[in-house]
């Protein structure tokens, strides 16, 4: 939990100063992590406490944008959710699962 808590004050933290993306762009570490947030940001569930501290921690006009922050975090993830188990990615999932399959099996029974 802390672990996820973290990421969150990290995703926080992009999100406030733009220009550590493009400065950790610049080197393969950096590029790394930037690769690794991206991966898990919309796979985590947000952190509502991580939110609510960040809330209080500021002044009035960076509590709001944090506020709208984290309900666009929230939106964008409960959108995933309802995406990810919509029929119809359900059924492209399988769809495309059972096609890798085919082509994996008539490689090597060839």
């Amino acid at each position: 939990m802390a672990r996820a808590r973290g990421r969150e004050r990290l995703r926080l933290m992009f999100a406030e100063h733009l220009g550590l993306t493009p400065w950790l762009e610049g080197c393969t570490q950096g590029r790394e992590v930037l690769a690794a947030m991206e991966l898990e940001y919309s796979m985590e569930a947000p952190d509502d406490e991580v939110a609510h501290e960040a809330v209080r921690a500021v002044n009035p006009r960076q509590a709001a944008f944090r506020r709208r922050w984290a309900n666009e975090r929230r939106r964008v993830y409960d959108g995933l959710q309802t995406y990810l188990a919509s029929p119809a990615h359900l059924a492209a999932s399988d769809q495309a699962h059972a096609a890798m399959m085919d082509a994996f099996r008539r490689q090597h029974d060839a």
